[in-house]
């Protein structure tokens, strides 16, 4: 008989210890937005609200869900019931449905739009005058080591009284300054430029000169909180460009023009 009880308390000992061991093997992960995960056990999962897990060391972390970026639960069977593991995996799962993966291809595409103030001087004109712009403009980016660069077109409105139009062909240097969500950066643009359209006051521009463009910026990248693949960008800048072409008159006068730009520029855009 002591044999046999002798055997029971074995077979029993060796069940908690197996199940401690099983239980052991069970851990949740919560990642964060900011910050290293958090290993544990949650005690309270309100969608949406907030997350309480307590870590191993025996600390309690109430973690409010702006801070939560997704949850890996393990599903102890000792510790949620059937129901509350099935509303946990469903919550789980449509979150990470939310999370747009970011493209693995080496280029990527920025589309920008600019708004230009500034003052424009030239030899056949007296004395400066106040000059609104706009453009658009394409470039293909590509990371390289901690540098961005890039290669596109720039469609620019210079002066919207004299309707000056310039294409410019630019490269794009662009240096981060942060990290982050909001990550601020550093850039420069160059390139050769040609001018086009016509002027305001009837005369013809039938010869024109290539001149180069530089524009150096301030600004920030903005990456979306889901970790998506679009990014936002805002940046502000200095546009320096001069222009020289020549305008033949409707008496046949040819008057040379040579136009300095100096163009405080807002612009924002979307890469994808």
């Amino acid at each position: 008989m002591r044999l046999f009880y002798t055997v029971l308390v074995l077979f029993f000992a060796s069940l908690v210890v197996s199940a401690q061991t099983r239980a052991g093997q069970y851990i949740d992960v919560v990642y964060l937005q900011k910050g290293n995960p958090i290993e544990g056990t949650i005690l309270s999962y309100e969608y949406e609200v907030q997350i309480v897990i307590v870590k191993e060391d025996g600390v309690i972390k109430e973690l409010p869900w702006k801070e939560v970026k997704r949850v890996n639960f393990q599903f102890a069977r000792n510790l949620f019931p059937e129901n509350r593991r099935q509303e946990a995996a469903e919550n789980v799962i449509e979150e990470e449905e939310k999370v747009l993966p970011t493209p693995a291809r080496k280029f990527r595409h920025q589309v920008t739009s600019a708004l230009t103030f500034g003052n424009t001087t030239s030899s056949d004109f007296g004395r400066p005058g106040t000059a609104l712009g706009g453009g658009f403009a394409y470039h293909l980016l590509r990371d390289i080591s901690f540098i961005t660069i890039g290669a596109g077109l720039d469609v620019s409105l210079m002066n919207h009284q004299r309707r000056e139009n310039v294409l410019a062909a630019t490269v794009i240097v662009e240096v981060p300054i942060g990290k982050g969500r909001f990550r601020p950066f550093a850039r420069i643009e160059t390139g050769p430029t040609f001018l086009f359209g016509g002027d305001a006051l009837g005369a013809e521009i039938t010869s024109r000169s290539i001149t180069p463009l530089y524009h150096p910026a301030v600004g920030v990248e903005i990456t979306p909180r889901n970790g998506g693949w679009g990014r936002m960008t805002v940046d502000l800048g200095y546009r320096f460009l001069t222009s020289r072409f020549e305008l033949t008159t409707d008496n046949l006068d040819i008057v040379e023009r040579n136009v300095n730009y100096r163009r405080l520029t807002l612009r924002g855009g979307m890469r994808f």
